[in-house]
């Protein structure tokens, strides 16, 4: 989960910035919103924290290098990357975006006035957000990139016009087949309640793009049903959980969610890639479909998912 503390901001200086907010500080990672001193603009600063290893460091400059490869707008910009402290920061342009974790939890109120049967986001709204993160996976994959880390914490939302854009690329790797390595469950990477069953090195199978729509599909799950599709006592038990439990449907847990809406998030959980979809155009397009169908108030028809 991500953190949010009174970050003690006095005396902490990065040259061509004020720095007006801390957004989320840990031993390893700051992000800050900051004013340009050069034409006052708002922009977004992440860098890393005093306690950072090199992993971090290293994984801070490839999320850099494989942004600037993107021009799209759901996928966050970087304006350009200066040195703190001999560090990468990365200068992200600032859309007045806060992460989908703060979305969910300071919008509970306002989803809760509109009478839903549980906690959730409303069904328009999950699907207008799901259609654009497809739309910025399909650009990813175009691009040869697997994301690896796609959750809550990396994907920000504009509260007011629900525009989307995902802005972490730490763990992202080029388009190949990599077989992980069994490691203990405390030391995976990712963040273990949205990794896929491939990722646990687990499977005895490679892992390649359809990782990200497993990632993907817990992301939506969580946003739809209010909470996340498997808990366990300890890590060993949600390694246990993606490879071998099968999540309940949305529609079961929230009694407004279509179907067809239920079955796509199934589609992308699949515990096999061959089982889940196989492009993120594919997705876009079934979402779509249930989007117009829900915006204009009708039952949505049955279709065979992702053959658009």
């Amino acid at each position: 989960m991500p953190k949010y503390d009174n970050f003690n901001m006095s005396g902490f200086q990065i040259n061509g910035f004020i720095i007006s907010e801390a957004l989320y500080t840990t031993n390893s990672t700051q992000v800050f919103r900051a004013i340009r001193e050069h034409g006052k603009a708002s922009v977004i600063l992440r860098t890393c924290g005093e306690q950072a290893n090199a992993s971090q460091i290293a994984r801070l400059s490839s999320s850099a290098e494989i942004l600037q490869g993107f021009d799209h707008p759901h996928i966050v910009k970087v304006l350009e990357v200066v040195e703190h402290i001999g560090l990468p920061c990365l200068v992200l342009e600032d859309t007045g975006s806060i992460d989908l974790y703060q979305y969910f939890t300071q919008h509970l109120q306002a989803f809760e006035n509109q009478q839903l049967p549980i906690k959730s986001v409303p069904l328009e709204s999950f699907l207008t957000i799901a259609i654009q993160l497809s739309d910025a996976l399909s650009v990813i994959h175009h691009a040869q990139v697997i994301h690896k880390d796609l959750h809550p914490g990396n994907i920000v939302i504009n509260p007011n016009t629900l525009d989307v854009q995902i802005i972490d690329f730490g763990l992202a790797s080029l388009l190949s087949r990599e077989q992980p390595a069994l490691a203990p469950p405390d030391h995976l990477e990712g963040v273990l309640s949205y990794i896929s069953p491939e990722q646990t090195g687990r499977m005895n199978r490679s892992l390649d793009y359809r990782s990200d729509f497993y990632t993907l599909g817990v992301t939506l799950y969580q946003l739809l049903t209010g909470g996340l599709p498997f808990v366990a006592d300890d890590a060993m038990g949600l390694v246990h959980a993606h490879i071998a439990r099968v999540q309940v449907p949305a529609c079961d847990i929230r009694s407004d969610v279509p179907k067809a809406v239920s079955d796509i998030i199934d589609k992308l959980m699949n515990k096999t890639a061959e089982g889940r979809y196989q492009s993120a155009l594919g997705l876009k397009q079934d979402l779509e479909v249930c989007r117009r169908h829900v915006v204009a108030g009708d039952t949505i028809p049955d279709f065979s998912l992702g053959l658009h």
